[in-house]
This record gives C-alpha cells, sequence and structure tokens, in this order.
C-alpha cells in the first residue's frame, strides 16, 4: 500500500501521476489526474480491519485533504524492498563483493509479505460487484499492449507471445466455475504489487 515513498530522498519530487512532498516523519501526495479519496479510504480500511502480519502492514495515514486532494501518510525511513534485494544481487554488486545483509531474515519476510497479501486479498472477498467477471481485465490488456506496440517498448515477436499466451488465459475468466474450479476468488488486489512499493525499515528490515 505504499506511495512510492521509497523513492523520496528528503526534497520534492514528481513523476507522471503525481507529486511527493517528503518532510523528517509524514510523506504528501498530491495530483491533479484523479482523485485520492479511494487510496485514503483503503487506508482506513487496511487500519480498521487490522490487515498486518507480525513485521508487514500498510502505509499508515496521517491526513487526506479532499479540496486539496493531498494525501498524507507517516513516512518510513527506509528503502524499497528492490534495491534491498538488487544491490548484493545483481551481477556488478557481487562482483564488488556486496552480500545481502540477515539473507534469513529477507527470506522470512518475503514470505511473509505473502502472507500479509493473502489477507488482504481475502479480506474484500465477497464485496466485489457480481458484474465485476474479469472481462474489463481483458479490455485493459488489450489496451496496455495497443500502448506498448506503438511506443516500440517490446520486440514484435515477443509482444506477440505474450499477447497469445495471455489473452487465453483472460478469456478463462468468464467462464463459468472458473474461479472456484482454480480455488480462486473475486476481490480487491493492490494494483502496483511490485518490489519497488514495498517498503524496508532499515533499523528492523520490517516491509
Amino acid at each position: 500500500m505504499s506511495t512510492s515513498q521509497g523513492k523520496m530522498r528528503g526534497e520534492l519530487r514528481s513523476n507522471a501521476s503525481s507529486t511527493g512532498a517528503p518532510s523528517s516523519n509524514t510523506y504528501t501526495k498530491h495530483t491533479s489526474e484523479r482523485s485520492l479519496k479511494p487510496e485514503a479510504m483503503e487506508l482506513i480500511r487496511c487500519r480498521h480491519l487490522n490487515i498486518q502480519t507480525t513485521h508487514v502492514k500498510a502505509i499508515e495515514l496521517v491526513s487526506f485533504d479532499e479540496a486539496e486532494n493531498r494525501l498524507t501518510t507517516k513516512r518510513v525511513i527506509g528503502q524499497d524492498l528492490f534495491h534491498t534485494l538488487w544491490n548484493p544481487t545483481n551481477l556488478l554488486g557481487r562482483l564488488q563483493g556486496h552480500r545481502l545483509q540477515h539473507p534469513d531474515t529477507l527470506v522470512h519476510l518475503i514470505t511473509e509479505i505473502g502472507t500479509w497479501l493473502r489477507k488482504y486479498h481475502n479480506s474484500s472477498a465477497g464485496l466485489t460487484p457480481e458484474s465485476a467477471d474479469g472481462s474489463w481485465l481483458a479490455t485493459e490488456f488489450e489496451h496496455k499492449i495497443r500502448e506498448i506496440r506503438a511506443s516500440n517498448l517490446i520486440p514484435e515477436p515477443k509482444l506477440k507471445k505474450i499477447e497469445k499466451k495471455y489473452n487465453v488465459e483472460l478469456q478463462k475468466l468468464t467462464t463459468p466455475d472458473y474461479l472456484p474450479l482454480n480455488n480462486a476468488f473475486q476481490c480487491q488486489i493492490h494494483g502496483d504489487f511490485v518490489l519497488y512499493n514495498v517498503l524496508t525499515d532499515s533499523p528492523t528490515m520490517s516491509p
């Protein structure tokens, strides 16, 4: 549930979708592209339902100014999980003698992140509209493929393989009983769950 605090290093930063301003204890996010209210409400929901494990939890909401569309959360002093793992384990890092700090702890926490994610998914089971049959996902996938193709971001042969493989899988979502037969269910998902958006607390190595 990160607000990309891990990319902040004490100064105002902007990306394609938002602007962030960190202070010593908080991180304030603003955008003119969309309302941040759903994100704020989701942070409140996670707190109300106590969706967390021993070391993993969502970013803590401090305040939300709906008129200004400014979302303020407690700042995590640490780094994103990608760099925690990547710097010591990429080829250049290994040649320079880098080593993972507390590897056993990291492996345990990565497993715990999966436990937290499952708990988060379970918390919204049954809350999604009955009409949410997955067709929107197929439409969004086709839209992304068109954007990638138009911008030449991936070689065409590879893009065609991706398109062929996942189009087949996405079409199955509309098949009756497909989800229960595969031990799956409709729920709300994180939407941007990547290593960059998992922040690790330096003193305790806690996401």
